[in-house]
């Protein structure tokens, strides 16, 4: 089943290689997937981090638009974090050493979660890389945004704010 998904989602990522649209609306709660973080293995609840808008991207380190998401996540991060934004990076690679060398190569400080058996990905619906979900402060997902490229920060960074800005 993993090599399905991942399989569907190098296709994606050939198909869309540097360009995506512009975010999609999104409804409903937000899925509540186990995750554990890459660093020390603690399970990472994203229901706990309701009051907080989260920025949730799925990434691999094969991913090309994977590696210029990095450096945007880690300034918003950077940035917003002290206005209750978290962002969370799961990694969709089979193999932990693939992706903590993507991460040697790509250092940030964002919360970055492991998730090699491809759970979380089949909770979402996952099918381009990257991909972002945008939650807000009550839980509920607002947006979709499906690859990445330089030119999506800054609709990216004004979508965060105004999440960022509502009231829980």
């Amino acid at each position: 089943m993993k090599k399905n998904l991942m399989l569907s989602a190098i296709l994606a990522t050939m198909i869309f290689p540097a360009t995506s649209p512009a975010l999609e609306s999104a409804t409903g709660p937000a899925k509540n997937c186990p995750i554990k973080a890459l660093k020390d293995g603690k399970d990472i609840s994203l229901s706990s981090l309701k009051g907080k808008v989260v920025y949730l991207d799925f990434w691999a380190s094969w991913c090309g638009p994977c590696a210029q998401s990095f450096p945007f996540m880690s300034e918003m991060s950077k940035l917003r974090r002290k206005d209750g934004l978290e962002v969370i990076a799961i990694s969709v690679d089979e193999s932990r050493a693939e992706a903590e060398g993507f991460i040697a190569q790509h250092p940030s400080d964002l919360t970055i979660a492991y998730d090699p058996d491809g759970n979380c990905p089949r909770e979402y619906g996952l099918e381009t890389m990257p991909t972002s979900y945008l939650i807000d402060r009550k839980g509920q997902l607002r947006h979709v945004h499906r690859g990445f490229n330089r030119n999506d920060a800054e609709e990216l960074t004004r979508t965060l704010d105004t999440l960022i800005q509502e009231k829980p």
